[in-house]
């Protein structure tokens, strides 16, 4: 007959329940909105007016900041939605360019440029990790 060895058993069973706790606390930081889905829909936003998306892809305090002529007008996000829902579906007849400029864990910062014929508005945008998910949290424009 065998012996079972108690202090092994406890042992191998600790191990597999922390094996099996460290997987799912992975699962819990994965990001259910990674940062080319939200600045694809911001691309759609700004190209498009698809609003649908936009909740998701704002963070509630976001700001928005428009540099024109040497002043700065700064807006909310509550203006902003009221803004693209009177633009919905309207299609600018621009070329839209993207290209991260600063990626960390924790921010990133992409230029979004909507090239028109006879001008450009560079915009800033600043996303966030927040919870899960990455969110825009601050777009600065400026026209050029």
């Amino acid at each position: 007959m065998k012996k079972i060895n108690l202090k092994k058993s406890i042992l191998a069973l600790v191990m597999i329940v922390a094996s099996i706790s460290f997987s799912k606390a992975n699962d819990r930081t994965e990001s259910t909105q990674n940062i080319n889905d939200c600045v694809s829909d911001y691309v759609s936003l700004i190209k498009y007016g698809t609003v649908s998306n936009f909740n998701k892809i704002f963070t509630d305090d976001a700001k928005f900041t428009i540099a024109t002529n040497g002043k700065s007008v700064q807006h909310t996000k509550s203006e902003e939605y009221n803004f693209v829902l009177n633009n919905k579906g309207v299609i600018q007849q621009c070329e839209v360019l993207s290209d991260v400029v600063i990626n960390t864990s924790g921010y990133t910062i992409v230029k979004v440029s909507q090239v028109y014929d006879t001008f450009t508005r560079e915009n800033y945008v600043t996303l966030i990790k927040s919870g899960k998910d990455w969110k825009i949290n601050a777009v600065s424009s400026e026209f050029k």
